[in-house]
């Protein structure tokens, strides 16, 4: 069995220029977006388990 690798963002949510995090979150795939928001209501208890996120990948960027 293939071990799932959870989606990197540390580099959207964990600098500290607002700007450009706000940017990079903005260049989010929408289905990641999605994928959130049915993770929020499961967690409610509103909406059924999304499963693991399997779709596209969110742009790797080349921070120092």
């Amino acid at each position: 069995m293939r071990k799932r690798k959870p989606v990197e963002l540390s580099q959207i949510y964990c600098i500290g220029d607002q700007d450009e995090a706000q940017r990079r979150h903005g260049e989010l795939p929408p289905e990641i977006i999605r994928h959130w928001c049915a993770v929020l209501a499961f967690k409610a208890g509103l909406g059924p388990d999304p499963g693991f996120y399997s779709g596209p990948k969110p742009k790797v960027y080349d921070d120092e």
